[in-house]
């Protein structure tokens, strides 16, 4: 497996246009989480348009699937058949690239509450609200992400402590 930089695959999705959302660890590192992940999981906008741009964007890092790497780099005109997909596994030259057209018990990309984070100078991420990412992390299961829920829910109480009550004065 290549060295994972999911700096660099986020930025090449920007640079891109690509519609998509930050879900999985690195959504939990933008939030706040002290954790290490292997890999970058998007939600993505499932278009064929989408789906185009995206693999337009990472042909220079050898998109390929994941599982059956022997299949060769992912043409571009695949897009529309990949768009009708739950998901993709990808591994390119920067990293592996989990692309997501649903999560539980959140659901599509139209579906989910984002928020913008600053996660390079000037330029914000769509990121899952922690909420929203706390309930991913429930519902998955595992034992890593159950952890991690209850991580982040402190993280979500934290920051919920910290915002002063409606009337509050100053």
């Amino acid at each position: 497996m290549p060295e994972q930089k999911s700096d660099e695959l986020l930025r090449v999705l920007l640079d891109a246009n690509v519609e998509f959302v930050v879900v999985g660890g690195i959504a939990a590192v933008a939030h706040g989480m002290d954790r290490s992940t292997k890999d970058l999981d998007v939600l993505l906008k499932m278009t064929a348009g989408n789906v185009a741009r995206l693999l337009a964007a990472l042909q220079p890092y050898h998109p390929k699937h994941l599982l059956r790497q022997d299949l060769g780099v992912i043409p571009i005109e695949s897009s529309a058949r990949l768009a009708t997909f739950d998901f993709i596994l990808l591994t390119t030259t920067i990293g592996r690239l989990d692309v997501l057209g649903t999560v539980e018990p959140v659901g599509r990309f139209a579906d989910v509450e984002q928020v913008r984070l600053e996660l390079f100078p000037g330029r914000s991420v769509a990121v899952l609200a922690l909420e929203q990412l706390v309930a991913v992390k429930m519902a998955s299961g595992r034992p890593r992400d159950l952890q991690d829920a209850h991580e982040l829910r402190a993280l979500l109480e934290l920051s919920q402590a910290a915002r002063p009550e409606f009337g509050d004065s100053d």
